[in-house]
């Protein structure tokens, strides 16, 4: 089964829960792996032009069967850590609907969103993560 993580970003600082390790591993944004693109593409610390090389997963077929654009980002910096990135964008709000990272080694990776909604009022506290009773912290430099 693939492995479950939760990512948490408060501030300066990203938490990443996998539940089955009873871990987390505490890091501050912008220093994290480069195989942890998804969470700087989504917190708009990437910058896809300046970063990457852009173009269609398919220059025939630009759109899936839901009408998602497909797109692949190949990094302009040469990393071990991933060949390319593949992103579906949903065509009315343009939000990032998933995100799946191909790894040199044929091993990858897949973030699905779904059900978003955006600036519905929600209490910050919310998105405070309660790190659980007997779960180790990792804290990276």
């Amino acid at each position: 089964e693939p492995s479950q993580q939760q990512i948490f970003v408060e501030g300066d600082n990203v938490l990443f829960y996998v539940p089955e390790h009873q871990q987390v591993i505490k890091t501050r944004l912008g220093v994290e792996l480069d195989s942890q693109v998804p969470v700087r593409l989504l917190a708009g610390s990437g910058h896809l032009d300046r970063d990457f090389n852009i173009r269609w997963r398919n220059e025939a077929k630009q759109q899936g069967p839901d009408g998602a654009y497909l797109l692949t980002l190949i990094s302009k910096t040469p990393t071990p850590d991933f060949a390319e990135i593949q992103i579906e964008v949903a065509p009315k709000d343009f939000l990032i609907r998933k995100i799946s990272l191909q790894e040199p080694g044929g091993n990858g990776s897949t973030f699905e969103f779904s059900q978003m909604k955006i600036n519905h009022g929600l209490k910050d506290r919310l998105f405070t993560f309660a790190i659980p009773e007997g779960v180790v912290v990792v804290e990276q430099p």
